[in-house]
């Protein structure tokens, strides 16, 4: 404490020898140590706040470099409120950017016996921006997966290759790669079946083979062919329907017909359409009298109910 006690003097009597009055950053830092002395140390926290804001890099208003003690006071209100890796990383900034000072290096030494061994061990060999990078890490890490940082599209990435992986899980990555740029419809498809997977697999690993890496990247690759498709999904195709499953239409359809007439067929096997036999002849043949007749007791039945209501 003497040692950062005789830094404030040291500021001050620059400060009155020079005729000018300390600037913002000078009072703060001093100001802070204050703190740090007292026992106050959200409020030097603060204080070392305002200095890293307003401090120079370089010499300040009266010659004197406030910004290694920034640093230096940032460590030691950190230190006070229990938070020893982050006053060791401050702390070690400060010995970074002035190494020939004794009291950055014992307190240092001092911090480096607090933290974790894994943090010591980055903080020695990579320094402060070697551990801003490791915390970064170790925080992302430890956020539930909704909050972390992906790259774009990453869950469909992911999710084609694991069905990927499980018919050909050991396939080189140009291939992988190659055949996650295909359009997503498509894939989904050739996915859908093991024998149309294999198709484009084999496909690309002929021109990997053959040209290497730098060919296959240049490969336009397409989708499946009508007739590949066909063979999946039967040759009674209509359209590609949903799933792995047979396409619509597939055995329901005949030979021969239009697809007027397959359409109606299917929809008639399905119990959708009654044939037009059924739908035009009536339940019972009525002579012409009769119909006339129910007609005008019908218009007499109205009348009545209007009269009833009116």
């Amino acid at each position: 404490m003497q040692k950062l006690h005789s830094m404030q003097v040291g500021l001050l009597l620059t400060a009155w020898g020079s005729s000018k009055q300390p600037d913002k950053a000078s009072l703060a830092l001093m100001r802070g140590f204050a703190y740090i002395q007292a026992g106050r140390h959200e409020q030097a926290l603060k204080d070392a706040r305002v200095v890293l804001a307003y401090g120079s890099k370089g010499s300040g208003q009266q010659g004197v470099c406030v910004w290694p003690w920034a640093h230096s006071l940032h460590s030691a209100a950190l230190e006070g409120l229990q938070d020893n890796v982050a006053a060791a990383l401050a702390m070690q900034t400060a010995h970074e950017l002035d190494p020939a000072c004794a009291d950055h290096e014992e307190n240092l030494e001092r911090l480096m016996r607090r933290v974790p061994l894994a943090v010591a061990g980055v903080l020695e060999a990579e320094g402060s921006l070697g551990l801003q990078h490791w915390l970064a890490e170790e925080e992302e890490r430890k956020k539930p997966e909704f909050l972390k940082q992906r790259p774009k599209y990453y869950y469909y990435y992911e999710w084609m290759k694991q069905r990927i992986h499980a018919t050909h899980p050991a396939l080189p990555e140009p291939v992988m790669d190659k055949l996650l740029t295909m359009p997503a419809n498509d894939l989904d498809l050739i996915l859908q079946h093991k024998e149309g997977t294999t198709w484009k697999v084999d496909e690309l690993m002929e021109v990997l083979e053959q040209g290497g890496p730098a060919l296959l990247e240049g490969y336009p690759v397409q989708g499946l062919s009508w007739e590949q498709v066909k063979k999946l999904k039967g040759p009674n195709l209509v359209g590609l329907g949903m799933g792995p499953g047979p396409a619509p239409g597939e055995g329901l359809l005949e030979h021969g017909l239009d697809r007027h007439e397959q359409l109606k067929l299917q929809a008639q096997k399905q119990g959708l359409l009654e044939g037009s036999a059924h739908e035009l002849r009536p339940s019972v043949d009525l002579p012409a009298c009769s119909i006339v007749d129910t007609a005008d007791d019908s218009s007499d039945e109205q009348d009545d109910l209007d009269a009833l209501i009116y």
